[in-house]
């Protein structure tokens, strides 16, 4: 039981969460995680808006108690839960879960409680948490990364990637790009080998600074393609360059349907916030709404409705 309303996003966030998670255990027939990526996404819509309230919002009357029960709430809560989940791995969230549990049974408890439980150094590996996490909840918003690799084809040193960060806003909003998350940020790329073959290699870095270098373990001279939300958990939007987008295409086959769908709505962020011409976004629809489930095809739509209108 939380003590007062402003930590109620636990409960509701948590229980959001782990539904989903219980369902994709149980069969993965049933499309929970496709399903759970579709709201991932949709709050991240809700979140672009100025007017976004962050996850932990401060309750003073009783009319900010209803405010509290939107998807920001509900699913932006249960997303950013997922994507810490992922980072420090499932065993050393569940013994958190377990700790907390524990600590607090018959008992109140505040979102600081549950975040001190999770962060345990002997389980994880020494990760830090806490702060990371208060980012996503005590501000508004969407991160979004500008992904730019450096690097020399054929070169020998590792790949790079320059990534920046600051609030996602489409153009004409009002609101700051001023803004500043530890991110969990997580990447899948193909590192270039003999004879013209290529092997994925995954890693996750927390990202806390407006601009970071992230390199990119394994690899030498260029990157054969990079997905800079590998996986598709990740709570924040990227922007790549028109080559980049080029690069996923040929390995469309090997990307998860997350994974396509994060591009979708990449590719729809950045032509909303002015980063992406045109003509990029609309040769990209075809192999993202040739994808077999439906979930990646609905994400695309609206790219064949700017095909029309630029036709």
């Amino acid at each position: 039981t939380m003590p007062w309303w402003d930590d109620i996003w636990l409960n509701e966030a948590f229980a959001t969460w782990l539904a989903y998670e219980t369902v994709g255990r149980r069969d993965r027939a049933y499309g929970s995680e496709l399903a759970f990526t579709d709201r991932r996404f949709d709050a991240m819509s809700a979140d672009s808006l100025a007017a976004a309230r962050r996850i932990r919002q401060p309750i003073e009357s009783n009319h900010d108690i209803r405010n509290a029960f939107d998807a920001i709430t509900y699913s932006k809560g249960a997303a950013v839960l997922g994507m810490f989940e992922r980072f420090i791995g499932r065993d050393a969230f569940r013994a958190g879960l377990s700790r907390y549990l524990q600590r607090f049974r018959f008992g109140s408890a505040t979102s600081d409680d549950f975040l001190s439980a999770l962060e345990d150094p002997k389980q994880q590996g020494g990760k830090p948490l806490a702060p990371a996490f208060k980012t996503f909840l005590d501000q508004p918003g969407v991160p979004f990364f500008d992904v730019t690799p450096l690097c020399k084809e054929g070169g020998k040193e590792p790949a790079k990637l320059r990534v920046r960060q600051e609030r996602y806003l489409p153009t004409g909003s009002p609101a700051s790009k001023a803004g500043l998350w530890q991110v969990p940020f997580c990447v899948r790329y193909g590192v270039r080998g003999d004879a013209g073959t290529t092997r994925d290699r995954a890693q996750c870095t927390l990202v806390t600074k407006a601009e970071e270098e992230v390199v990119l373990l394994g690899s030498a001279g260029c990157p054969a393609w990079v997905h800079p939300n590998g996986g598709g958990d990740g709570y924040y939007r990227f922007a790549l360059a028109s080559a980049g987008y080029e690069g996923l295409r040929a390995v469309a086959s090997t990307l998860s349907a997350p994974e396509r769908i994060a591009v979708a709505d990449s590719l729809k962020a950045g032509f909303d916030a002015g980063r992406l011409d045109t003509k990029d976004v609309v040769h990209a629809a075809s192999w993202l709404a040739a994808s077999p489930e439906g979930h990646v095809a609905t994400h695309s739509m609206w790219i064949f409705e700017l095909s029309l209108i630029h036709i």
